[in-house]
């Protein structure tokens, strides 16, 4: 049972290995190599210092937009076609309830300004030894055209694509060898594959947060709207406090921090209190035998022993690296 057991996470980590691959690859060269063509074609200037290669911040966020949507959209497609599966990542999606998904919405935004703050306490502890990320370009520009597109590049996209994939494909190819296991796992290549120093351990939160309320609810959009909220809060922040001063930015910032926090952890409790009604009035199911025998480190075991799934950590790690020495160095 134990070896079956070993043989097949150690083919779901062939599964999750390759396509993982295949979308940092994609992250990495698909915007130079279509910059390149578009260049060659005179569709584009790559010597623009605008930073837009010509086409202006609309033309610029299309074409970026359209990239992503492909990086992030067809390599777990495709990988999942090519292992002849039949994942429908966005199913099952039971729908909890009007006020149990409005109070988990609110739990996981929450959440995710919980990890805003332990990812800054973590910079802050690196910035003590001269390591620092690298700077972000920002194409947020103070108009409603590039206020729309930054939310639909920035909140929309990455709230369907990102869940698609790893609460999606990922945490469900997990979930036979423990919800535990699924949720860590699939919350770390979460984060590796921002490929940076800055977002890691908050994406490493929000994935667990998003990955928890997915198993709770049985609902992948819940997590969708948790993501789409949070990035929508950062674009709108930085899009309202542009043009105040420094101080200004940091008084709005910490209201609205504060505020959703509270929000959250009200919902949490409330949603708690809920759950212990509820159960209170349940009779307790019998005893289940674990759906998955192996061990902690039996499961990093075959992991591990997967080379696409070891190839695509140490990938992303490299990834992570050299933006980190840049980052410093710059």
């Amino acid at each position: 049972m134990i070896d079956w057991e070993r043989s097949a996470l150690r083919q779901e980590g062939h599964y999750m290995g390759t396509g993982m691959l295949l979308l940092i690859v994609a992250m990495q060269c698909t915007f130079t190599v279509v910059a390149l063509l578009l260049h060659l074609l005179g569709i584009v200037d790559l010597r623009d210092p605008s930073g837009y290669m010509g086409l202006g911040n609309t033309g610029f966020l299309l074409l970026y937009a359209a990239v992503y949507a492909f990086c992030m959209g067809v390599p777990f497609v495709a990988t999942d076609a090519a292992f002849r599966r039949h994942t429908r990542p966005f199913r099952p999606a039971k729908w909890p309830g009007a006020v149990t998904a409005l109070l988990y919405v609110a739990a996981g935004l929450g959440l995710c300004i919980f990890a805003n703050y332990v990812a800054n306490y973590v910079l802050q502890f690196l910035s003590a030894f001269g390591i620092r990320p690298a700077d972000s370009p920002s194409y947020l520009e103070g108009t409603g055209i590039s206020l729309a597109l930054n939310i639909f590049v920035v909140a929309v996209l990455p709230a369907l694509l990102e869940e698609m994939v790893f609460r999606g494909y990922i945490l469900q190819a997990l979930r036979p060898f423990g919800n535990g296991t699924a949720m860590v796992v699939s919350s770390l290549l979460f984060a590796l594959m921002h490929g940076n120093l800055e977002q890691t351990p908050f994406a490493f939160i929000v994935g667990m947060t998003c990955s928890a309320i997915v198993i709770r609810t049985g609902c992948i959009w819940l997590s969708c709207a948790v993501h789409f909220l949070n990035n929508l809060m950062s674009v709108l922040l930085d899009y309202f406090t542009m043009e105040l001063p420094a101080h200004g930015q940091q008084v709005v910032l910490i209201s609205v921090f504060l505020a959703v926090a509270l929000i959250g952890l009200a919902a949490a409790l409330l949603q708690n209190r809920r759950d212990c009604a509820a159960a209170a009035h349940t009779a307790p199911e019998p005893e289940k035998r674990p759906t998955c025998t192996l061990s902690c480190s039996a499961k990093t075991g075959a992991l591990l022993s997967s080379p696409p799934f070891l190839l695509s950590l140490l990938f992303s790690l490299s990834l992570i690296l050299f933006n980190t020495i840049g980052g410093s160095l710059g």
